[in-house]
């Protein structure tokens, strides 16, 4: 239930790159009487082709930003994840990570969710760090610069942060899912465009 970045695909710019696909994770968990599971489910990244920030989707997605209707900005994919018996960050046990958000031209490079990391981007999410920007759980915002926000996951995807109007950050990259708090587990990457 990961979420793809938000991009041409969903947002019919014909300027902005294509948003990452998301992630695809499943596995068995044991539970016992008395736990609690909370499940979250991750938001598509949105777009923005005007001016102003584009919200990456919930549950981790970073931003993205646009300086003019030709330099568009686009939110990377949240991460969808259960967790067992807390809400915080520690207490996952699956994660299907989001993708990045689309870059501000046509042809940028985008990163798709994990699998065990993220694809096709520099700034791609691992198991063990996130792309630059992101953080566990979160994808990496781009401040000023137009293009796409890192996807959420595991560890987020990452992007440039620019600090001035116009910086070209290319397509955000995609998060980590994760499978290790459950047995039976499998993960793919780029497996889902919702």
């Amino acid at each position: 239930m990961e979420q793809k970045g938000g991009g041409r695909a969903l947002s019919g710019n014909s300027y902005s790159g294509l948003g990452g696909l998301g992630g695809y994770s499943a596995g068995d968990l044991a539970v016992t009487a008395g736990d609690t599971l909370n499940i979250y489910v991750g938001g598509h990244g949105l777009s923005e082709g005007i001016y102003g920030v584009a919200p990456g989707g919930w549950n981790g997605g970073g931003a993205g930003h646009c300086s003019s209707a030709g330099e568009p900005g686009n939110g990377g994919g949240g991460a969808s994840d259960v967790r067992l018996n807390g809400d915080s960050l520690t207490d996952r046990v699956i994660v299907a990570a989001g993708g990045g958000g689309g870059g501000e031209d046509w042809g940028d490079i985008y990163g798709d969710g994990g699998g065990l990391e993220g694809t096709n981007n520099w700034y791609q999410g691992t198991q063990t760090q996130a792309g630059s920007g992101g953080g566990l759980g979160y994808g990496g915002s781009t401040g000023f610069g137009d293009g796409g926000g890192g996807g959420g996951g595991y560890y987020g995807g990452g992007t440039i942060y620019g600090y001035s109007y116009g910086n070209d950050t290319q397509g955000g990259g995609g998060g980590s899912s994760y499978i290790g708090g459950v047995t039976n587990a499998n993960t793919v990457a780029a497996q889902r465009s919702g």
